[in-house]
C-alpha cells in the first residue's frame, strides 16, 4: 500500500468525520430549540389552566347566586389518569 493510498483514506475520513461533527451540530441546534419550545408550550398550558380555572369559579359563584344549576365540566384526560 502507498503513501498516497493512505493519504487518500485519512483525507476521506477527516471529511466523513467533519460532516458528522456538522450533523451532529445540526441536530443538537434543533433538539435545542424544541426544547425551548416544549418549555414555552408547558407555560403556556400552565397559564391557559389557571386562566380557565378561575373563570370556571367565577361561572360557579355566578350560577350559585342566581339559582341555576349546570353540570359538571367534563373530566379531562389528565384527570382520568
Amino acid at each position: 500500500m502507498g503513501l498516497g493510498s493512505t493519504a487518500k483514506k485519512i483525507q476521506v475520513l477527516t471529511e466523513t468525520a467533519e460532516t458528522l461533527l456538522e450533523q451532529f451540530k445540526a441536530v443538537k441546534e434543533r433538539i435545542t430549540g424544541l426544547e425551548e419550545t416544549a418549555d414555552e408550550t408547558n407555560r403556556r398550558i400552565k397559564e391557559l389552566e389557571q386562566k380557565v380555572e378561575y373563570q370556571q369559579e367565577i361561572l360557579t359563584a355566578l350560577a350559585e347566586k342566581e339559582d341555576i344549576e349546570f353540570p359538571e365540566p367534563p373530566e379531562t384526560q389528565s384527570e382520568q389518569e
